[in-house]
């Protein structure tokens, strides 16, 4: 939030009418939008009564800010500052009253629930799917408190809670239900920073709308907020509509607000009423679940760490990883539980569990794609895995340590190669433009079909930053009706020149095109000795969707009869939802000459 002069976009358009413009017992929910111009923030601009000329027409023709209907009437309206009418509204009773709530973000289904606030009691009436769910709130010695009717079957009672499991506030507000008073009484605490335009009352002060929302609105956390607003009824000077909304979003999705509604005059079944709060019925949570005493909280005693039974470590115990590769983990944390206590007064504390690593660049733990605890190899090191968590006394408790040791990238083996090439940045009319390593003078050709691409220098790759990165990608739209139609291949011509294996490192230029392997439904190399019949030579899908990363490259090397032509071919089934593999060099290990 900014505490700044702004002015109100169209947006925002659809949250309010003119308060002069209500019709009495009409729905401000239902209220026609209108147009609203630049809004003074108070905290930093300050107007005279008589500078700020907005007023707000007194319908009951008189000065009393009450509805009177036994004093005289004029044809005349009188007209009261809008800071009059301001204390006129804080200084009514609303003890009485029904109030609406409706709140809804991009994010999450609208909510809403009606609250009515009758004989000191609260009641709560909430629609889920057609089912009306009622919930009673009182205040008792000034604190809210929540009626739970107790299951007898259970040993529970009936009474009035405040906190329920492990101290959950269960009272009205916060991140409860709406209290309607909270926001009323932060009003008159603002009074001074609020401005006014065209109906509505605004305050935009940063620590004051900071101040409202983690004081009132808890209960919308998805709602982004950075102004709290208001209107005021032009009959009865009752606050009518108030909430909080974010000039930087679009207020269609993402608001909160509530109405105010039949002050005075909000009746309810007094049958349906529990019992008013007392000392007899005001319960401790483990009154109210009938157990002999209070909850009791355990910390852990011990922890224990495992990994996967089915992998067998070296004889010192250590753990060997490939980068990228993980090693399923289990925790076991153990707890000495207290003699003659139900299990259920228990609340098992985890003590700040962690899990830690001597060496982040190594390894640490986390959740693989299975979303299965595991230990994630990270970088070429040896690091120790372990778990922390502190006793009931603070104390630090350590878990046994697993030794992990993970293998540097492989090296390639460029023993006999004829080519090696890198790319030059450019393909013209389907030739890729390369440079071969090996200073033989070979002749070579290499053509890209349609989802191939050069990519150069990509600043936003961590691994080929800098470098000329040979792109292919399934599920391209260009790729339609192509020869590899929804796919992508890249061949290699050697001419008079045999080659009989491949290396090359791999991985991807773009995270975010790493979405879809599940559309790719494979990656091949294939060879020919004249271009129009192809072997396949090597499946290597498996391969690559297992390994493929934007954060580490992975080595690929196959070997397979002499050929004068070779091939990486990819094939897709869905066109818009791509898949990417990448490299910046490949070598070609060869025979001297075709014969």
């Amino acid at each position: 939030m900014k505490n700044k002069k702004f002015l109100m976009t169209l947006s925002l358009v659809s949250l309010f009418g003119m308060v002069a413009c209500e019709k009495e017992n009409s729905s401000v929910l239902d209220e026609k939008p209108i147009d609203v111009s630049t809004i003074q923030d108070s905290s930093s601009t300050k107007t005279s009564d008589k500078e700020s000329s907005s007023s707000v027409v007194d319908s009951t023709n008189g000065s009393s800010s009450q509805n009177d209907s036994s004093s005289p009437k004029d044809s005349t309206p009188t007209v009261v500052t809008w800071k009059e009418a301001l204390t006129r509204a804080i200084n009514k009773d609303y003890s009485n009253m029904t109030v609406n709530t409706l709140a809804y973000s991009e994010s999450v289904e609208e909510t809403g629930e009606s609250i009515l606030y009758y004989d000191d009691y609260q009641i709560i009436l909430s629609d889920y799917f057609g089912t009306t769910y009622t919930n009673y709130y009182h205040d008792y010695n000034d604190v809210s408190y929540q009626w739970f009717d107790g299951d007898e079957k259970k040993g529970e009672k009936d009474g009035w809670l405040t906190k329920g499991y492990n101290d959950a506030y269960v009272g009205l507000g916060l991140y409860s239900y709406l209290d309607a008073r909270r926001v009323l009484s932060m009003v008159d605490k603002y009074q001074n920073l609020v401005s006014y335009s065209y109906g509505t009352y605004y305050i935009v002060d940063e620590a004051a709308v900071n101040d409202i929302v983690s004081t009132c609105f808890m209960w919308c956390p998805d709602v982004s907020v950075d102004t709290f607003f208001f209107t005021i009824d032009s009959f009865s000077f009752n606050f009518k509509k108030m909430g909080v909304f974010d000039t930087e979003i679009d207020t269609d999705k993402n608001q909160s607000f509530f109405v105010i509604d039949q002050v005075g005059s909000t009746i309810y079944d007094d049958s349906k009423l529990p019992e008013e709060p007392t000392s007899e019925n005001v319960l401790e949570y483990w009154q109210f679940k009938g157990w002999t005493g209070p909850s009791i909280h355990l910390y852990p005693s011990s922890l224990t760490l495992a990994a996967d039974q089915n992998v067998t470590p070296a004889e010192d115990g250590t753990y060997t990883l490939e980068i990228e590769k993980n090693l399923l983990l289990t925790r076991s944390i153990n707890y000495t539980y207290p003699e003659g206590v139900e299990e259920a007064r228990i609340i098992k504390e985890n003590g700040d569990f962690a899990f830690q690593t001597s060496d982040a660049s190594v390894a640490e733990v986390g959740y693989d794609k299975a979303n299965q605890l595991s230990i994630m190899a990270i970088g070429a090191g040896d690091c120790e895995i372990y778990a922390t968590c502190k006793d009931a006394n603070g104390q630090i408790i350590t878990s046994n340590k697993i030794k992990v040791h993970v293998n540097e990238l492989a090296k390639q083996n460029k023993d006999g190669a004829t080519f090696d090439f890198t790319f030059d940045g450019l393909i013209i009319e389907d030739e890729v433009y390369a440079t071969n390593h090996i200073n033989n003078f070979y002749d070579f050709e290499i053509l890209a079909s349609a989802g191939v691409e050069v990519v150069t220098g990509p600043s936003t790759s961590t691994l080929f930053a800098n470098k000329n990165a040979l792109v292919m990608r399934t599920g391209l739209q260009e790729s339609i009706n192509k020869e590899f139609s929804g796919g992508a291949a890249t061949t290699f011509d050697f001419k008079d020149h045999k080659v009989t294996g491949i290396s090359f490192y791999y991985g991807q230029v773009y995270d975010n095109r790493n979405n879809f392997p599940e559309f790719c439904q494979k990656i091949s190399i294939e060879t020919s000795l004249d271009g129009n019949t192809w072997t396949e030579a090597a499946d290597i899908t498996d391969e690559v969707k297992n390994n493929n990363s934007s954060e580490n490259l992975h080595l690929m090397e196959k070997n397979f009869t002499a050929a004068s032509q070779v091939r990486i071919v990819m094939k897709g089934n869905f066109i818009g939802k791509c898949y990417e593999f990448s490299t910046a060099g490949i070598a070609f290990i060869g025979e001297e000459e075709l014969n």
